[in-house]
């Protein structure tokens, strides 16, 4: 199922750990996170592979898509 762009990442089922890390930084709507190189969360408190992995995932599930510092200039 797609949300519409302005979902509260809330209602959406991922791990705990990775609506922590979103809350952390502030992010308050899923589609903020395109807002962002996916490099910036790598550097972000708690976010191993395992974790970026599951916020890839749940992008692409919601029609998201993060892009590299490269892709973004």
């Amino acid at each position: 199922m797609i949300y519409t762009e302005e979902t509260d990442y809330r209602n959406i089922e991922m791990s705990k750990r990775l609506r922590n890390i979103l809350e952390r930084n502030e992010i308050k709507m899923l589609c903020e996170v395109s807002n962002y190189p996916k490099e910036y969360f790598m550097e972000c408190r708690n976010m191993g592979v395992k974790t970026m992995q599951e916020l890839l995932r749940v992008c692409e599930e919601q029609g998201i898509k993060l892009h590299s510092i490269k892709e973004m200039k």
